[in-house]
């Protein structure tokens, strides 16, 4: 099965089972197998959501088989979501300060 890595969210990609050629950028796909492998990066994002508020380490292999996700694009989800949520705080934690000094 030929698979074409696709930016699905703008900060990461996955790789989309069927798709030839390239993607372009936001491209989601609607085929089953796309839709089916979304729902499962959402269950998993949502099994490792009270992690990622925490701070805890989740046993990432564990959450993606949970989801039927394949682990490797687990690890990548979940590093990059966690990534994105850090440099939101940062912008978010620079936003109030700047508010405290006007």
């Amino acid at each position: 099965m030929d698979r074409q890595r696709c930016d699905l969210f703008g900060f990461f990609g996955v790789d989309v089972p069927g798709k030839k050629g390239r993607c372009r950028q936001g491209e989601t796909g609607k085929s089953p197998e796309t839709s089916a492998m979304l729902a499962n990066l959402n269950q998993f994002l949502a099994l490792a959501m009270p992690y990622m508020n925490s701070g805890a380490d989740p046993d990432i292999d564990k959450l993606a088989m949970q989801a039927g996700l394949d682990p490797e694009m687990a690890k990548e989800a979940y590093l990059q979501t966690v990534k994105k949520m850090r440099e939101m705080q940062k912008e978010a934690i620079m936003l109030m300060q700047i508010g405290d000094t006007i």
